[in-house]
């Protein structure tokens, strides 16, 4: 977990998502048009839904595994963000070409994280 999301849980706690919600909606009212926001977890759907413009989720910190990378990815979708923005979880990745074609997988044709791993040969 990156410092500014160790922040945020001491902050807000679990008003978090209310808290994000609140400030995507903000920043949609500035005129921005679209959101990069943390991840927040199985709740994740109610930033999205309260939020008006396109959310994507930000890498953030820098995950373990590449399936945790796919999984963090295949849950934002799942839960209606327009996609994912991610930096030194691809670049830093063993293999950023397989865990990009693996992450095209997971997001474009709704393949589960653990089979893309597999099909790419990816831990």
């Amino acid at each position: 977990m990156s410092g500014k999301e160790l922040r945020i849980r001491r902050l807000f706690g679990e008003k978090k998502n209310l808290v994000i919600s609140a400030l995507d909606h903000v920043i949609a009212e500035l005129g921005a048009d679209l959101i990069k926001c943390f991840y927040t977890g199985d709740n994740f759907q109610e930033v999205v839904d309260n939020t008006p413009i396109p959310v994507f989720t930000i890498g953030a910190e820098k995950l373990d595994t590449d399936l945790a990378v796919l999984q963090k990815a295949y849950d934002s979708v799942t839960r209606k963000a327009r996609g994912i923005i991610f930096g030194r979880n691809i670049f830093m990745a063993q293999n950023p070409k397989k865990l990009i074609d693996a992450l095209n997988e997971v997001m474009n044709n709704g393949v589960k994280p653990e089979d893309a791993a597999k099909k790419y040969g990816l831990k």
